[in-house]
């Protein structure tokens, strides 16, 4: 217990267990206060809310950005209320049950809309969600007008796509608040999509990057939380999500789409002996297919590299 309090430098043998920072969340902390086994960083992202239960393997739970809180600086959480010093002022947010729980793994990922109390107030259903939950969002008041009929206002359809979203994790991956409006890539060609690039990412990374498994799996099912990149294997919903992974089409390798699968290893948090060949191998004839696909939408179009059928 000494090593860190006698004053001597060289008598400090702490290690370091684990860098924690998904996709560059994390990047600009500046401030954390730990309240029971939460986190709440202040970096450029705003203010992020880390589940350190088990310390080794943090969980995100949220991320308050712009336009609620304008270069986060610093915090300080007492009971339900934190209390966040930003560019603007001081902001006071309310800690609470969520009307939707956006944390799932793959091996629970499929009761996470059971345990919505949103999906309890569309359905008229008593499902799994939390006392606080319910005591926090009520059934709608019937004063001092009865509220229209909650149960009716969703087709099939729409609650079923409404429920795999909440089951997938309720993510968004696009920041909504970027220059006004959803950040979208332009120009990518939806025909070579479907023809070329989504039978490679089905062979290549479906394995991992869909939402599946069971939690009476022999098999534990890895960790599926902060899976950004969700492939169902339909078309235009694999489209769409692919185009979250392209950062910038004029220079394709720096797009998460395949920075990510041909860097060793693969995530990031395997522990060795990990597998020393990429998923997918730069260079390599799939991966060079990624990469024209990308780079053909660039204004200015980058040289192709070469593939074969």
């Amino acid at each position: 217990a000494a090593t860190t309090i006698d004053g001597n430098p060289v008598n400090n043998f702490l290690k370091r267990e684990l860098t924690y920072n998904p996709d560059g969340l994390l990047c600009g902390a500046k401030f954390v206060q730990i309240v029971g086994h939460y986190a709440y960083v202040c970096c450029d992202a705003g203010l992020v809310v880390l589940d350190m239960e088990t310390p080794t393997e943090p969980k995100e739970t949220a991320v308050i950005g712009e336009p609620f809180l304008k270069q986060a600086k610093m915090v300080q959480v007492q009971f339900r209320y934190a209390y966040v010093c930003d560019e603007e002022g001081v902001k006071v947010l309310v800690t609470g049950p969520a009307l939707v729980n956006n944390m799932a793994s793959q091996g629970d990922a499929g009761g996470m809309a059971r345990k919505s109390r949103l999906i309890e107030i569309l359905s008229g259903d008593v499902l799994k969600a939390s006392t606080e939950a319910r005591t926090a969002f009520p059934d709608p008041a019937t004063a001092p007008l009865p509220p229209p009929d909650h149960t009716k206002m969703l087709n099939a359809a729409e609650m079923r796509l409404l429920a795999e979203w909440i089951d997938l994790g309720g993510q968004y991956y696009n920041n909504p608040f970027q220059n006004g409006a959803p950040r979208v890539v332009a120009g990518l060609n939806r025909a070579t999509f479907d023809s070329t690039i989504h039978p490679i990412l089905m062979s290549t990374c479906a394995n991992c990057h869909q939402a599946g498994g069971s939690t009476n799996s022999t098999t534990p099912a890895p960790t599926f939380q902060n899976n950004r990149f969700v492939l169902t294997g339909g078309g235009e919903g694999d489209f769409n999500v692919t185009l979250s992974m392209v950062r910038d089409v004029c220079t394709p390798q720096t797009s998460y789409l395949l920075a990510k699968p041909s860097a060793i290893p693969h995530p990031s948090t395997l522990v060795q002996p990990y597998p020393v060949t990429a998923v997918l191998p730069n260079p390599s004839n799939d991966y060079n297919k990624i990469y024209n696909w990308i780079g053909a939408a660039c204004a200015t179009p980058v040289t192709p590299r070469p593939t074969t059928p």
